[in-house]
């Protein structure tokens, strides 16, 4: 049932504005009008960890109605909202526009890697049934897919999910390799091992899974489904760990109660 809307109160609505230099904390174009998005669409919860500024465009793509498969879920919004609002504190308290832009520099890389786990976990929701997993995916997709688990294996189910590690697994793989490349020096050194950790083992699972047909058929479709299910979860828990690092690194740029500062591995 929906939820009535309750008016943001004017100061909040301005701190809000303030903490976001009146930009889109996604697109982060300062030329485009904002609104403001309430990040769980409940339009009854005013508080400011749940408020976000999207322009017009990226507030359409946050309302898309097929939720699951949208590039913009509430996890993605919270996310840009919290490194552009870390962003914009540090340009108004680093003591020099340089060091602001370093960290700035440096967020931006950490959040995108963070994107790039989200990018393969956004399109198991799309290929998954609607109705496969709980609401609140939106919300807590690792948590949620983790605790869930995954489709039952069948000739099926192996082929409409062949894409997603033939093709997506490594174009994910390609991004975060070519991250570390061309962006390095602004990538702490514990992110760049992880990355290719990562890398090396999400190939690992979609090459395994070209084997998964042969292994139901020679051992049996128990043993089928096991090795169906444990392609995606070493494929999602390395993801998540990433995920988490990234944000983990993300914070210490950050730190609460002083100017944020760079990173020592930078």
């Amino acid at each position: 049932m929906a939820k009535d809307r309750v008016p943001i109160p004017d100061g909040l609505a301005a701190d809000v504005l303030f903490l976001a230099d009146r930009t889109c904390c996604v697109c982060r174009n300062p030329q485009r009008k904002i609104q403001i998005h309430h990040i769980d669409e409940d339009p009854s919860r005013n508080e400011l960890s749940n408020l976000a500024t999207l322009c017009g465009d990226c507030h359409s793509d946050a309302h898309t109605t097929h939720a699951f498969a949208r590039n913009l879920n509430a996890l993605v919004i919270e996310k840009y909202n919290v490194t552009w609002r870390d962003i914009v504190r540090a340009r108004l308290t680093m003591p020099s526009a340089s060091e602001a832009e370093k960290v700035e520099y440096s967020a931006e890389l950490l959040q995108e890697v963070q994107m790039n786990c989200l990018r393969w976990l956004n399109r198991l929701l799309h290929f998954v049934p609607e109705d496969f997993y709980p609401e609140q995916v939106n919300a807590y997709p690792w948590q949620t897919v983790l605790e869930r688990g995954f489709p039952d294996y069948s000739a099926e189910n192996a082929q409409r999910y062949a894409r997603l590690f033939n093709v997506h697994s490594g174009r994910v793989a390609d991004r975060m390799e070519q991250m570390v490349a061309t962006f390095g020096d602004a990538i702490p050194v514990i992110v760049k091992l992880k990355i290719f950790r990562v890398s090396k083992s999400i190939r690992n699972e979609a090459h395994g899974y070209g084997w998964l047909v042969a292994t139901s058929e020679r051992f049996g479709e128990e043993m089928g489904q096991i090795y169906f299910h444990r392609r995606f979860m070493d494929t999602v828990e390395p993801l998540r760990q990433l995920y988490d690092l990234a944000e983990q690194q993300r914070e210490l740029l950050f730190p609460e109660g002083r100017p944020p500062t760079a990173l020592a591995t930078i």
